[in-house]
């Protein structure tokens, strides 16, 4: 919840009158469920892609000796942070 008490996945408009002297706020829900399953396929996709790549180049001592593979295994590493957070952000949020 915001500071306002509206979910985050709610979007409002507030309309109002020509002269300004009344408002309405219209309610507005953008699909989270579809939403909600791209980030599960991300997740459960990125998460053991991820695994896979660093625990191939951290296997391999040839592959650690080339920069470009260490690039690569930063951004797996990093990119596996952001699945595990958008897995459990998902997981928090059914609960």
């Amino acid at each position: 919840m915001t500071a306002a008490g509206r979910s985050m996945t709610e979007m409002y408009t507030t309309m109002q009158d020509r002269d300004g002297s009344s408002q309405l706020d219209v309610k507005h829900n953008y699909g989270t469920l579809p939403v909600k399953l791209l980030n599960m396929i991300a997740s459960g996709v990125g998460i053991p892609g991820n695994l896979l790549v660093l625990i191939v180049i951290g296997c391999s001592a040839e592959m650690r000796k080339k920069i470009f593979n260490k690039f690569i295994f930063n951004q797996s590493l990093f990119d596996l942070g952001v699945c595990l957070a958008l897995f459990f952000r998902q997981v928090r949020k059914r609960w």
